[in-house]
């Protein structure tokens, strides 16, 4: 299932109609804590009254309070939509402009339009992309109003795409055409896809929502004029499978099946519900001319248009930051090296001192004294100079990660185990003490699907430089994974130790042979 996106609730304006709804997000499932649907009283043509009327009406709801994050839903009939075909001599990063420059025409209205795509896979060469343009006016009133009914406003998007993504999972390879229809505050709309996506989508406005029987007229009378435009778009007569989202008892279903009046139409009823949890007290009718808004905001990223948001072209300066990064990390294996010359000449003069120390230490009390403090600070050099290179360490596992289009990471943190040790027999001096510091990682997040957190398991099962063990129960669409290494670097092998201890015991948290400090007390971050 794909993550909800982060908002706290919707807002349309169609027409004179006022919807809102609140959303809670979850892990798995999203709720409706409200809903609001009105009609706006006072002269359209006042657009400060309008305003002030939207605002007084939120303002009285408490499932949508002041500052929440909201998406401003833009009926259909506020935007054009265009498919649009560019050879494939056109580069990625040329699809943006490319489209603003074709969406520029669709709109003749004054002001810089907000310009949105998404790619569509359809067969044959070249790019397809849905291209999306509404006014500057659409955008302005509708991010305007949320804003100063005190609302952060997070996407702009259009009313259809809910319906949109219903006929594209719904599409099959065989040619047929999915119509899907739905209601919104004020409209009736409706989409047709095919398998490579989203064919057109209509809209029309209704006179009385309250009417069941005009409402189920004029959507027959939509549907069989979506129908002769798919015919007209693919220039056939393609099987037609029919979707109408509403919610359950609601009469308009059993109206529109008699205006249709065709038995052998494909009809397929998707109810509200499947997408969210409604609140009880929400009358079915209301639940269906709101179905389309929720929808809409719960369709995931890629597919939906946010022209608040618009999407990017590809990173060209990828090449540029891994030729900085490279540089980088030649300077770190430089002044590493310089280090451990160093590290080196402190030995060897530390190994000098104590080979004075055992000739005087028989001298005084006092000397003992001295050199047992001498012992403690050098005991706590020696757990406070282990080191592990954590950034490395990081780069090395996200590498194996999936792409952010398959997978989200929620947490990855890590925590060092150092374990110090003192040989008597060797004397007194650096070479006496062993140092042995282990990694621990945790890493956490959400797949799409099962197969993308079983492929990451698999390639860190696989990486013998990390011993792996899975955290909590397997679940479908999250990972949760514990690795352990003895390396410094991912590149570097594990250093010799005294008293070595198996991975496996460490990720265990279980003690291990004398001198060894389990992975649950450890240290370090």
């Amino acid at each position: 299932m794909s993550r909800a996106p982060s908002v706290q609730g919707a807002v349309i304006i169609d027409g004179r109609w006022l919807g809102a709804v609140g959303l809670l997000t979850g892990t798995t499932s999203v709720r409706v804590t409200g809903g609001l649907l009105t009609r706006h009283q006072p002269d359209e043509s006042d657009a400060d009254a309008r305003t002030a009327w939207v605002i007084a009406a939120l303002a009285d709801q408490p499932w949508l309070r002041a500052g929440a994050r909201v998406a401003a839903v833009l009926p259909r009939a506020h935007a054009a939509l265009k498919r649009i075909e560019f050879p494939e001599s056109v580069a990625a990063n040329e699809v943006r402009s490319a489209v603003r420059l074709q969406m520029a025409r669709q709109l003749s209205v004054s002001g810089e339009p907000a310009v949105d795509y998404r790619p569509l896979e359809r067969a044959g060469a070249g790019r397809h992309v849905l291209a999306a343009a509404a006014s500057a006016e659409s955008m302005a009133r509708a991010k305007g109003v949320a804003e100063r009914a005190g609302f952060r406003v997070g996407s702009v998007g259009l009313s259809c795409e809910g319906l949109a993504r219903l006929a594209e999972d719904r599409a099959a390879p065989d040619g047929a055409v999915v119509v899907a229809m739905g209601l919104t505050p004020g409209s009736v709309e409706s989409v047709a896809a095919d398998a490579g996506g989203l064919l057109l989508a209509r809209s029309a406005d209704i006179e009385d929502p309250s009417d069941d029987a005009a409402t189920a007229a004029l959507l027959a009378i939509e549907w069989r004029r979506t129908i002769m435009a798919v015919h007209a778009t693919l220039g056939s007569k393609p099987s037609i499978r029919t979707l109408f989202l509403s919610s359950v008892g609601d009469t308009v279903i059993a109206a529109l099946r008699r205006a249709i009046a065709d038995p052998s139409l494909a009809f397929e009823v998707v109810e509200a519900e499947t997408l969210a949890a409604f609140p009880d007290s929400m009358q079915p009718r209301d639940r269906t001319r709101l179905a389309c808004v929720v929808a809409s905001v719960l369709t995931p990223r890629e597919r939906r248009l946010d022209f608040l948001h618009p999407r990017m072209p590809p990173d060209t300066s990828a090449a540029r930051r891994r030729r900085v990064l490279m540089a980088f990390l030649i300077g770190v294996f430089a002044i590493g090296g310089l280090y451990t010359t160093a590290t080196r000449s402190l030995s060897s003069a530390r190994a000098e001192l104590e080979s004075v120390n055992r000739q005087i230490a028989a001298l005084s009390e006092s000397h003992e004294r001295a050199l047992r403090a001498r012992l403690r600070v050098e005991h706590a050099r020696a757990w406070t100079g282990a080191r592990m290179d954590w950034l490395a360490h990081f780069r090395s596992l996200c590498d194996q990660l999936p792409p952010t289009s398959e997978s989200v990471l929620d947490e990855i943190t890590g925590r060092s185990v150092p374990e110090i040790a003192y040989a008597p027999a060797g004397g007194v001096g650096g070479k006496a003490w062993s140092t042995r510091i282990q990694a621990v990682i945790d890493v956490s997040g959400s797949a799409v699907k099962r197969e993308v957190a079983d492929a990451l398991r698999a390639r860190l099962v696989a990486d013998d430089r990390y011993q792996i063990k899975t955290k909590g129960p397997d679940l479908p669409d999250r990972y949760a994974l514990t690795l352990a290494t003895d390396r410094p670097r991912p590149d570097v092998a594990p250093p010799a130790a005294k008293t070595p201890a198996t991975s496996k015991e460490a990720v265990d948290g279980k003690k291990g042979v004398k001198g060894n400090v389990p992975i649950d007390k450890g240290s370090g971050s």
